[in-house]
C-alpha cells in the first residue's frame, strides 16, 4: 500500500476513533442526566408520599388521643396528676411518631438527590473522558503517521511526494518550459 493511502486511512481511522470517543462520552453524560432527572422526580414522590403518609398518621393519633380523654372522662377521672401525665405523654409519643416519620422521608429523598448529584457528575466525567478519549486517538494517529516509513520528517513526505507525483514532488521533476 503506498504512503499516502496509508496515511489517509490512519487519519481516517484516527478521526473516526476521535469521534467515537465523543458520542460515547456525550451518551454517557446524556443518559446520567436522565437517571438523575429520575432520581430527583423519586425524591419529590418521596416527600409527596411522606407528607401523606404523616397526615394520616397525625389523623390517627388524634383519634386515639380523643379515645382515651374520652375513656377517662367516662370513668370520671379528672385530667389532672396521673391522668395528665399519661395524656401528655400520649400525645408527645404521638408528635414524635409523626415527626421521625417525616426526618425518615426527608433523609431518604436527600439521599436520592445526592445520588442524582453524583451521577450528574459522573456524567461530566464520562462527557469529559469522552474529549480525552478523542484527543488520545488523534494523537496516536499522529504518532503512528510519524512512525511510517518515508513519512515520519519533512524530508520523508517530501520524498514520498516526488514519488507519487503529489503537486509537491512535481515541481522537481515537471520538465522546464521554455
Amino acid at each position: 500500500m503506498d504512503p499516502f493511502t496509508a496515511s489517509a486511512l490512519l487519519a481516517g481511522s484516527a478521526g473516526l476513533q476521535a469521534v467515537s470517543s465523543i458520542q460515547q462520552g456525550n451518551a454517557a453524560a446524556s443518559a446520567a442526566n436522565w437517571n438523575a432527572g429520575q432520581m430527583d422526580a423519586a425524591a419529590t414522590r418521596t416527600l409527596a408520599a411522606t407528607n401523606a403518609e404523616e397526615d394520616r398518621l397525625r389523623r390517627q393519633q388524634a383519634q386515639e388521643l380523643g379515645r382515651q380523654r374520652a375513656a377517662f372522662a367516662e370513668s370520671g377521672l379528672a385530667p389532672s396528676g396521673s391522668v395528665l401525665d399519661v395524656m401528655t405523654e400520649s400525645a408527645t409519643n404521638a408528635e414524635l411518631d409523626a415527626l421521625t416519620l417525616r426526618y425518615r422521608g426527608q433523609v431518604e429523598a436527600n439521599d436520592l438527590r445526592n445520588q442524582g448529584s453524583i451521577t450528574r457528575w459522573q456524567g461530566r466525567q464520562a462527557r469529559r473522558a469522552g474529549y480525552i478519549g478523542a484527543g488520545a486517538a488523534l494523537l496516536s494517529g499522529a504518532s503512528s503517521f510519524a512512525g511510517m516509513p518515508g513519512l515520519g520528517s519533512a524530508g520523508g513526505i517530501a520524498k514520498g511526494a516526488k514519488d507519487f507525483g503529489t503537486v509537491a514532488g512535481a515541481y522537481s521533476s515537471l520538465p522546464k518550459v521554455m
